[in-house]
């Protein structure tokens, strides 16, 4: 029997994007005053252990540009690890 995964899991992992899409909240000008944040890999990891075996699709966007955090690779490591099916 397969095991279920009932969740699909969106979020960004950092509050960063590179383009200005006239339709995207992140382009209007208040957001470039908002202090820039990243999603830690210690939190990241903390949250897999509890939820990544429930989670069938994991996003690591919401709107933002996840390429961004200059530890993209480690997020993959981790979502590969609890092997997640569908990581997008």
């Amino acid at each position: 029997m397969a095991k279920v995964r009932p969740f699909n899991l969106e979020m960004d992992i950092v509050n960063l994007c590179n383009l200005r899409c006239v339709m995207c909240p992140l382009s209007h000008p208040s957001h470039y005053e908002r202090p820039r944040m990243r999603f830690p890999v210690e939190a990241f990891e903390r949250l897999a252990e509890q939820v990544f075996w429930h989670v069938d699709g994991l996003s690591l966007t919401y709107g933002s540009e996840p390429l961004l955090h200059p530890d993209f690779a480690r997020f993959l490591e981790i979502a590969r690890r609890y092997r997640v099916p569908r990581v997008y």
